[in-house]
């Protein structure tokens, strides 16, 4: 075990996890500022033109479209995390994980469960809950 557990194949797969993780923490960080900056500009040219006010809503549109791709990738973040703890719990359990190095392949779940966890998340919904609310308030006071 430990020597599978040292060798230069697994740390690099570990790595490889590691970074797709960072990477789709990045992106899930990055539609949030898209989001922030898209609804922030809608607001700001519709108040500033009386004829816009009607279509305050539409900030409804980029809301839900960044709400599933934060999920989507917020999903991914999970199923690769899901893969890594799979990989080091059967390298520990001393187990034969040289058919799975360098595979990224979810073994029992579906995708769309992990859109679904994605969905869920409290760091999900609760900013976009957050808009919704925030543009519906708007939308009704002005």
């Amino acid at each position: 075990m430990n020597e599978l557990f040292n060798s230069e194949s697994s740390r690099h797969y570990i790595s490889l996890l590691q970074e797709n993780i960072t990477r789709m923490a990045a992106n899930c960080t990055s539609c949030k500022t898209w989001l922030i900056t898209i609804v922030s500009a809608l607001f700001a040219l519709q108040l500033a033109s009386d004829a816009l006010k009607p279509y305050l809503w539409i900030a409804l549109i980029p809301t839900f479209l960044f709400f599933l791709l934060d999920a989507y990738y917020l999903g991914q973040e999970k199923r690769f995390r899901d893969l890594e703890e799979d990989f080091v719990t059967k390298v520990k359990a001393g187990e034969d994980v040289t058919d799975i190095l360098y595979t990224f392949k979810s073994q029992e779940v579906t995708k769309n469960c992990y859109l679904w966890k994605g969905m869920r998340s409290f760091s999900t919904w609760i900013l976009y809950a957050a808009v919704v609310v925030a543009v519906i308030i708007i939308c009704c006071v002005i």
